[in-house]
């Protein structure tokens, strides 16, 4: 993976319609946030919607000017604030997190290693690295303010406008949009969950630790008292993209020193550990094994040096080895 600039784009709805490149004109004004978590959350949705009551009635804003990856809960005007441009960039993180991890595990059954890909398969992750190259790219220049909304630059790769077109029969391209959707999800829940704690404006111990209730509470609505099943899995690889995403700009730019959110890499640990607790179980282990197929792609990229030990034991091991390496690095 090669980060060089490039330039944003957008899904034109994200939760319920078909794609579409939108350039410098993105156009979110009709997505029902509430609609899509009462679709991930089916079992919950009364009760979600109680909740909205209960908070009088929460709007959703989109902000059209910021690149950078932005949700914000506001208490006084009960609304939250979606970045538009980051909802495109999150698309790619779920597409290629959840592609590359499918195509290793394939791999992995037929007992097959790089070495033996035929042509049409080094193509496919030839475009999943150019996909992921570009995302980062944008996620990383943007955290340290490196491009603006008004920047000329270079269009999307052509892969990108392919990813776009979304065959629904599909499976692979259905459970990445599932996969995008539970992060998404998550991160809404997020938000709202500083809306229900009544968080307001705060730096040091307190911002923090209202953070991480909020990581706790978003992460208790999807994953709390379900079955270690299929469901269990997709929701937790959602929450994993959200997390990750973060993560990897600790990967590039370095551990988060700042007073407001406890470090990304810190919260992916906690959240995912609190349930994906029973190392025993398929569906823990198989979250354990998709973080660590996202983390060690950065890692090496990045070149940070890999033990023997990192690419041995239990899954969640490994993720958390991979953890202390973006830590301390």
């Amino acid at each position: 993976m090669n980060i060089v600039p490039n330039r944003d784009f957008a899904l034109a709805e994200a939760a319920t319609g078909e794609a579409d490149v939108q350039g410098d004109t993105p156009n979110y004004e009709d997505v029902d946030f509430p609609a899509l978590v009462r679709a991930i959350l089916p079992e919950r949705a009364t009760e979600f919607d109680a909740l909205l009551r209960q908070l009088g009635g929460v709007t959703f804003q989109v902000d059209d000017t910021a690149e950078r990856i932005k949700f914000q809960a506001d208490p006084i005007g009960v609304r939250v604030i979606v970045g538009i441009a980051c909802l495109g960039r999150l698309f790619v993180h779920a597409h290629t997190d959840y592609t590359a991890f499918d195509f290793l595990l394939k791999l992995h059954h037929q007992g097959r290693t790089s070495a033996d890909l035929a042509p049409e398969e080094r193509e496919a992750l030839r475009e999943i690295d150019e996909l992921l190259t570009w995302a980062v790219t944008m996620d990383v220049n943007t955290a340290v303010k490196m491009i603006r909304r008004s920047d000329q630059a270079p269009p999307p790769p052509e892969s990108l406008v392919r990813l776009l077109d979304i065959d629904p029969e599909s499976v692979s391209e259905h459970a990445t949009r599932a996969v995008f959707e539970n992060a998404l999800t998550f991160i809404i829940l997020h938000e709202i969950t500083h809306l229900k704690n009544s968080d307001g404006a705060c730096v040091g111990d307190r911002s923090i630790q209202q953070e991480k209730d909020a990581d706790r509470g978003a992460a208790a609505w999807m994953l709390e008292d379900i079955e270690f099943d299929n469901t269990f899995m997709l929701r937790a690889f959602g929450i994993a993209v959200a997390l990750t995403w973060l993560t990897t700009l600790d990967v590039y730019l370095g551990p988060n020193e700042g007073n407001t959110h406890p470090p990304a890499y810190d919260r992916l640990s906690q959240v995912i550990g609190q349930y994906a607790c029973d190392d025993d179980d398929p569906a823990c282990e198989t979250t354990w094994a998709f973080i660590y197929s996202i983390l060690i792609i950065h890692l090496r990229n990045r070149q940070i040096l890999l033990s023997p030990d990192h690419l041995m034991g239990p899954f969640r091991e490994r993720a958390e080895c991979c953890i202390n390496l973006i830590a301390n690095q």
